[in-house]
């Protein structure tokens, strides 16, 4: 085949393949997909539950039930799901999102039981609040009539809740069977609000207003008892049974312990222990052993009054033993100039109390004072 040796066509060449050069040129390059999408659905019959997705550059997003994520970064992510009551937690899983790809999470919820727990509270206005505790670590809390299905069989048992107004029932416990029916009933009685406490003019009616606050559990009354310097002086027993409680309680912590130790409700410690309710607190012996006394400045609690009373504390709880305090206990009180029914009296406050009682805590046996607060720090 011979070339054309023209120079004209030679030179038409040339700038035919400019022509076809300078046209690729100007094209623009397709850039990589560098994102993708995340689908997380509701594949079982279980309520929607909450679940959290994290994956790269710390991406992390709590959500429930179904939702979608456009325009997500490449990589490896992973989703966990909360727990729904009656059903068998969904197994954590990690994926890979790779380019204009559609990742799908599902729940896989499977059913623990065919058993139904029923929750019945009266009144219905206002709705009651309860707490369910159960199987496998079930702990649900909630207002008002419920009805729970495809629950595991075993031992439940349910809490009333505080309402104004209203005395709570007491808590129980039933067991259900597979396949079977359980129904807790709880009925508030109305109830007149705490009476206001006697004017502390005295060691002695300041003492009696303590014991009253307890045995009635009255939280509303009982900032009013405390001095806001009180401290509470706990036995080496409990300090070391309790280690993060420290060796006193200020009058804060006090505060929060008597609003957990009152509500009647079974609460969670900080080492996430499950601690039983007190449904009854009882003095059995409550006694002055000597006379009111200006306490030395050697003391750990100066510039106060100070007596050494006999005490017999009872605890109750339902579902669990009695917890007995019993011995010695001094208690500090310190008196501050008050207006009073028109003339200027002296108001006592408590502001120290030494715990000699009891000794190291244990199921069925005597306890300090100290460490049954210990318990719903």
């Amino acid at each position: 085949m011979r070339m054309n040796s023209d120079p004209r066509y030679r030179l038409l060449v040339f700038l035919s393949a400019l022509f076809v050069l300078a046209g690729c040129a100007g094209d623009e390059p397709l850039s990589p997909v560098t994102t993708g999408t995340i689908q997380v659905e509701s594949a079982s019959e279980a309520p929607a539950a909450s679940w959290v997705l994290t994956g790269p550059d710390s991406f992390r997003a709590v959500g429930e039930g179904a939702e979608t994520f456009d325009n997500m970064a490449l990589g490896t992510y992973t989703i966990a799901w909360d727990e729904v009551a009656g059903w068998m937690a969904a197994a954590s899983v990690t994926r890979e999102l790779t380019a204009n790809a559609v990742l799908a999470f599902g729940d896989v919820f499977a059913p623990l039981g065919g058993g139904t727990v029923v929750i019945n509270g009266e009144p219905n206005e206002p709705e009651v609040p309860w707490r369910l505790l159960g199987p496998k670590g079930l702990s649900l809390s909630g207002l008002g009539d419920v009805k729970l299905l495809d629950m595991v069989p075993g031992d439940y048992w349910v809490s009333w809740g505080p309402i104004d107004g209203w005395e709570a029932p007491a808590g129980y416990s039933q067991t259900l069977d597979a396949d079977d029916l359980v129904t807790f009933d709880g009925v508030y009685i109305e109830s007149p609000p705490h009476p206001a406490l006697p004017f502390a003019g005295t060691e002695d009616q300041l003492m009696a207003n303590f014991r009253a606050v307890y045995e009635d559990r009255n939280i509303v009354s009982f900032p009013a008892l405390m001095h806001p310097d009180f401290v509470m002086l706990l036995r080496q027993s409990t300090i070391q049974e309790f280690p993060d409680v420290g060796p006193t309680l200020d009058f804060n912590e006090e505060l929060r312990i008597a609003d957990r130790m009152f509500s009647g409700e079974p609460v969670i410690d900080p080492d996430g222990a499950l601690v039983q309710a007190v449904s009854g607190i009882s003095f059995w012996i409550f006694e002055r052993l000597g006379p009111w006394e200006d306490t030395p400045d050697s003391d750990p609690i100066p510039q106060t009054r100070s007596a050494l009373y006999d005490v017999t504390v009872l605890f109750d709880r339902p579902g669990a033993s009695t917890l007995k305090v019993e011995g010695m206990m001094k208690f500090y009180v310190a008196g501050r100039d008050s207006l009073h029914e028109g003339t200027e009296q002296v108001f006592y406050e408590m502001k120290g109390q030494l715990d000699l009682t009891g000794g190291p805590l244990k199921a069925v046996e005597t306890v300090s004072f100290g460490s049954v607060k210990a318990l719903f720090r």
